[in-house]
């Protein structure tokens, strides 16, 4: 929420008439809709990246805590996403 640092989004959208358009973007590290499971490797994280891990942190279901070629794969993603971003 944006009012929980002090920026009324709402007046700034009416005062302005801008539009908010908001879009996330990330990797999950799930295997299902339902966030119960952790990627168990690469394959899986890419397949889906939409999905994540729900539920009181955990390291052992910490997809990225537990796995080097998930880490690597997690540098590679946000680095190759940048370099895009600043094309």
């Amino acid at each position: 929420s944006f009012a929980g640092i002090g920026v009324d989004l709402a007046g700034i959208m009416r005062a302005t008439r801008a539009e908010l358009h908001y879009v996330e973007f990330g990797l999950g590290g799930g295997i299902s809709q339902s966030g119960n499971g952790a990627a168990p490797s690469v394959a899986a994280a890419a397949q889906r990246p939409f999905w994540g891990v729900t539920g009181a942190y955990a390291r052992s279901a910490d997809p990225w805590a537990n796995s080097p070629d998930l880490q690597a794969f997690r540098r590679t993603f946000w680095q190759r996403s940048l370099d895009w971003l600043s094309q």
